[in-house]
């Protein structure tokens, strides 16, 4: 199998709370990224029905561009434990 990861648009200390000290499968190689507070409502509430989408990611740097509008937000990672 490949890789696992979780994507989290919202603050991940609950979700990692919940998590942490169950019995996961080498839990501690699984990354909780963590988009930046505000990213995804942002993108969502000017998402027209029809968009020309550009994305690209560097480094745990996302770039969106939206039908000509630029968004950015830094993918923060934590840890299962």
């Amino acid at each position: 199998a490949g890789r696992a990861a979780v994507y989290s648009y919202r603050a991940t200390s609950h979700l990692l709370a919940e998590l942490n000290g169950r019995n996961i499968h080498r839990a501690e190689t699984i990354p909780v990224y963590e988009f930046g507070r505000g990213f995804i409502d942002a993108v969502a509430a000017m998402f027209p029905r029809r968009a020309e989408v550009s994305l690209s990611i560097t480094e745990r740097q996302i770039y969106l561009d939206v039908s000509g509008r630029s968004f950015s937000t830094t993918l923060v990672e934590h840890r299962i434990t």
